[in-house]
């Protein structure tokens, strides 16, 4: 017994050191505020999703989800479930469009095994109503036994077949302990790449080790120079490397992915990194080396299209049984454009048989030839088949010919639409090969099938040219503001380049290209190098966001083919060039007109621009209590500070704005402003300090407005008085300004009724100032005698106003006022 106790302790410090529980939401971008390329950052499935911006529930944005003929999927899978453990799972829904409705659809998930746990909560037989509101989703549960993961999906269905209606969501929430494991001890093995038409499989041996991983990140790219990925930071699925970039989540133990739809005669190079944990949890084995590998795409040819946009293009339909045929629908193809579609249905299964035949294939051109294409089918009935013949006659009964069916991915029905997957054809030769497909049904059942996309493809023996016989001339940079335009005149002789590589950097070193290794783009400089591929024709181009007293080179070479291929001319001596960005002298004036203007909550200020020689890029604006403000020091950038509750602040403004404002000052404050131009920035920024600056005074005039506007319980320093009638000035906690309170005066009691009553400030001290001025908002409501606004010089501050002076001086605003709105009045 003792050995064994031994035993079991042992064992539970091994998993205290490989297992970290922590409580948190799990959801990776469930507040829908990160979007990639038109994509949610984060999420397994996006179909019909778009981001978002007006209609939200927090944040900046959600996720529009559209109706179609077929339902639609939005889902992130979730990883680090601790069975038994309590989750909270929630959401926030809006659907207020007849065309569209919504339901959860998740699962509880045991390694890539789905669980019927929960099915009446987390999948529910009824949908969404419509109601215009966000309303949430929130339950919690307890994740069933073998649970260690979480499929959260939602869908969208059209609505009475009405199709193209939206449901939104946003703030998805995943919270519970979940599964915190350390980084993986080692990486897979036995990495490799291969080449398979115009796709590349990859495959390798899984990592071993104390520490297996959950999953692998693969990046893949055009250029051997691919990112690490960053502890904490997920990286979504991209399989589409058309912009020379791409990555793919792989679950441990699959041991294979691949990559399609590549160019031809193209090197693509790969890396793998094992990861554990998700989301913000997510961490990747990055020290040692990555495994890496690369192949190089076949040089393929399409040799024939058709995705039936337009028309048949080349194809042909021929019924041999029934009155039903192949039609081109123009709505439920691939991302809704037209395809082809057969229905052997009318008012009943009926006898059809009809063929859609490609035009003649010339195949002895090429080899290793391929066939792709999407198919789609809802209801029951027989299988299309996709058949082959290399002695068809091309216009006649298909049945004169001999066919054999080529197997294919099957779509599992429901308007899915399915890739048939990469069918070989590289067993069959002739100049006149035909491919079709054969739709059946009877009086049994009748499924409608649809066709989209075909592509049949070939390969030819690359075409490989002669390095370039020449370097460009006449190769000149010009710098124009912190940009440097390159030109050139385009090489001439026997062999023209496809391109030109473009190296730049601070320096005059500047490497040299190597055959069959591509060069990416790379027009940061802002490490010191870079380079541009241009295409032979343009004769110019562009770095831009370059610092300003900078010496920039450049060398151009020119270039054929690509890939493992491309070719550079190296030898002789490369065209080279340099400029210089030059740095903005001093503005030649300041702004004019410097003015200050107070309102109860703050200071706007207003200026008209500076003219001259040499106007300034921006404004450097300075506020504070006392009047002796800072001056700005040349190349040292002013941070911007708007809050003055210390005294001071600043303000960075571009040229052309004229004018700003500081708020949330304290009232009966004197601030002092002060403003500079300057151009350029950073190190290089050139103030204007050569003159005297004039100094503004200005007395910050609250009047207390900010007390009746904002206290609940006192009317601040200011006076109700009621010469007649029952009614008195009263404050209103609900309709001010943003639903605050304010002050609130009705002669209405059953009827109208006979009042006077004022409100008046408390004694206010203009002695020191000038060009005072009076702001305040007004509202009104109802026929009656004008609201006015008086002044006096001689009020004692209580009593009866009508003893004294006061209302001799009634100012301009007295006028009827029928809207909200500010006044101002300017007490002389």
């Amino acid at each position: 017994m003792k050995k064994l106790f031994l035993f079991s302790m042992l064992a539970f410090s091994l998993l205290s050191v490989s297992m970290v529980l922590n409580a948190q939401n799990i959801v990776v971008n469930g507040d829908l505020e990160s979007w990639t390329a038109g994509e949610p950052d984060g999420w397994t499935k996006a179909e019909n999703i778009s981001q978002e911006t007006t209609l939200v529930h927090g944040g900046s944005s959600s996720a529009k989800h559209t109706s179609e003929s077929s339902t639609k999927d939005f889902q992130q899978i979730l990883s680090g479930i601790q069975e038994g453990t309590e989750y909270t799972i929630s959401y926030w829904y809006y659907d207020n469009d007849p065309s569209a409705r919504t339901r959860l659809w998740c699962y509880w998930r045991s390694g890539t095994n789905t669980l019927p746990d929960n099915e009446e909560i987390l999948r529910p037989s009824t949908y969404s109503e419509d109601i215009d509101a966000w309303q949430e989703f929130n339950v919690t549960l307890t994740a069933p036994a073998t649970a260690d993961g979480f499929q959260f999906e939602v869908r969208v269905y059209n609505q009475e077949g009405n199709i193209g209606g939206s449901v939104f969501y946003d703030d998805f929430e995943f919270n519970g302990d979940v599964v915190i494991n350390p980084e993986p001890s080692n990486y897979p093995t036995a990495f490799a790449a291969m080449a398979n038409g115009l796709a590349i499989d990859l495959s390798w041996t899984d990592a071993t080790g104390a520490n297996l991983p959950s999953k692998y990140i693969i990046l893949a790219g055009t250029s051997p120079s691919l990112p690490m990925p960053v502890d904490g930071t997920p990286i979504s699925d991209d399989t589409d490397l058309s912009d020379g970039s791409g990555a793919l989540n792989v679950a441990y133990g699959l041991e294979e992915a691949s990559f399609g739809n590549l160019d031809a005669n193209t090197t693509y190079y790969f890396s793998i990194y094992p990861y554990s944990n998700a989301g913000p949890n997510i961490d990747y084995k990055t020290d040692g080396t990555a495994p890496t590998a690369n192949d190089i795409t076949a040089n393929l040819v399409i040799i024939e299209s058709e995705n039936f946009d337009d028309s048949w293009g080349n194809w042909t339909t021929i019924s041999v049984v029934g009155d039903e045929v192949w039609d081109r629908d123009n709505t439920y193809g691939i991302g809704n454009t037209p395809c082809a579609r057969m229905n052997g249905y009318n008012g009943g299964p009926v006898d059809n048989d009809d063929w859609l035949i490609s035009p003649a294939l010339n195949l002895d051109n090429y080899y290793n030839e391929t066939l792709e294409f999407f198919n789609a089918k809802n209801y029951e009935g027989p299988d299309m088949e996709c058949k082959i013949s290399t002695d068809y006659d091309g216009g006649g009964d298909p049945y004169s010919a001999n066919w054999t069916s080529v197997p294919y991915t099957l779509t599992p029905g429901n308007w899915t639409w399915t890739s048939s997957g990469i069918i070989d054809l590289s067993g069959y030769s002739g100049t006149a090969v035909y491919i079709a497909f054969q739709y059946t049904s009877n009086t049994s059942e009748s499924a409608t099938w649809e066709v989209d996309d075909i592509m049949i493809a070939g390969e030819e023996d690359a075409v490989i040219d002669p390095e370039p016989s020449n370097y460009p001339t006449a190769f000149e940079a010009n710098a124009i503001g912190t940009s440097i335009m390159l030109s050139w005149d385009d090489a001439t002789g026997t062999q023209l380049p496809d391109a030109y590589i473009i190296f730049a950097g601070t320096t005059s070193s500047l490497p040299t290209p190597a055959d069959g290794t591509p060069v990416p783009n790379d027009t940061d400089l802002s490490d010191g190098s870079g380079a541009l591929n241009v295409v032979y024709g343009l004769e110019e181009a562009m770095f831009s966001g370059l610092e300003q007293g900078s010496t920039y080179y450049f060398a151009i070479y020119p270039y054929t083919n690509n890939g493992v291929n491309i070719d550079f001319k190296t030898d002789g001596v490369a065209p080279t060039t340099n400029a210089l960005v030059p740095i903005t002298p001093e503005p030649t004036n300041y702004p004019m007109d410097f003015e200050a203007i107070a309102s109860i909550s703050g200071i706007s200020l207003t200026w008209t621009d500076a003219s001259g020689a040499q106007l300034p890029d921006a404004y450097i604006i300075y506020a504070g209590l006392d009047v002796s403000l800072p001056v700005p020091v040349d190349g040292t950038p002013v941070v911007d500070d708007l809050d003055l509750s210390d005294g001071t602040g600043a303000i960075n403004i571009v040229f052309g704005v004229q004018e700003t404002s500081f708020a949330g000052l304290d009232p009966e404050t004197t601030y002092y402003f002060s403003i500079y131009p300057y151009t350029n920035s950073g190190a290089l920024i050139d103030f204007k300090m050569m003159e005297l600056l004039q100094q503004l005074k200005l007395q910050h005039l609250n009047l207390q407005l900010s007390s009746l506007k904002t206290s609940m319980k006192v009317w601040g320093g200011w006076t109700t008085i009621s010469i007649t009638g029952p009614q008195v000035w009263d404050r209103d906690n609900t309709y001010g300004i943003n639903n605050t309170p304010c002050a609130k005066m009705s002669g209405y009691a059953g009827g109208a009724v006979e009042n006077e009553d004022w409100l008046i400030s408390p004694q206010l001290n203009l002695t020191n100032f000038s060009d005072v001025v009076l702001t305040f908002f007004n509202a009104m409501s109802y026929d009656g005698d004008v609201l006015q606004l008086k002044v006096s010089t001689d009020y004692s501050g209580s009593g009866d106003p009508n003893a004294l002076p006061l209302g001799q001086q009634c100012l301009s605003i007295c006028l009827p006022v029928s809207l909200h709105g500010q006044k101002v009045a300017k007490l002389i």
